[in-house]
């Protein structure tokens, strides 16, 4: 007795999203190649209800979490945009700060080196050094001056002490 019934099941079977995307075209070459393609029950595209090329039957808060997911997603996508760039523009600000900071950093030593290059110029001048001798001189002359008035005094007051005790 040879078999007239479809081994399929005879209930619609569920498909995967990408399963959806096909054509038709390509769902009729699949059944082409089953090994149960020449049974005689199958029944024909006319007698089969119509197929829905989308489900548009999706209830209204599912549609809205998805418009929303995908307002979210985009919403976070500028944001990650928005921090990149941010970030771009604070490294670039940094850099640029760390590059003042070097330039004067090396402003301020090259004028330090170039005063202390003129102060030993001028410190070893012969006009300097000539200054400098003779104002040694004056306060040398002036602390023997000082000395001098000093040993003085205290001679004087010795003297004097010495007659109040006489």
């Amino acid at each position: 007795m040879a078999r007239s019934i479809s081994r399929s099941p005879s209930y619609r079977r569920r498909r995967s999203p990408s399963a959806n995307n096909r054509s038709r075209r390509s769902r009729k070459a699949d059944r082409s190649r089953s090994p149960y393609s020449n049974s005689q029950s199958r029944r024909s595209d006319s007698d089969s209800p119509p197929r829905r090329r989308h489900r548009s039957s999706r209830s209204p808060s599912y549609r809205r979490r998805k418009i929303r997911s995908r307002s979210l997603s985009i919403a976070s996508t500028k944001n990650a945009v928005e921090k990149l760039k941010k970030e771009e523009e604070e490294k670039k600000r940094r850099q640029q700060e760390a590059v003042l900071k070097l330039l004067e950093e090396e402003t301020a030593r090259r004028l330090e080196e170039s005063i202390r290059k003129n102060v030993e110029e001028k410190l070893n001048s012969e006009e300097v050094q000539l200054e400098i001798e003779r104002r040694v001189e004056q306060g040398r002359k002036k602390l023997f001056d000082d000395v001098e008035s000093q040993l003085h005094k205290e001679k004087e007051a010795a003297l004097a002490e010495e007659r109040r005790k006489e």
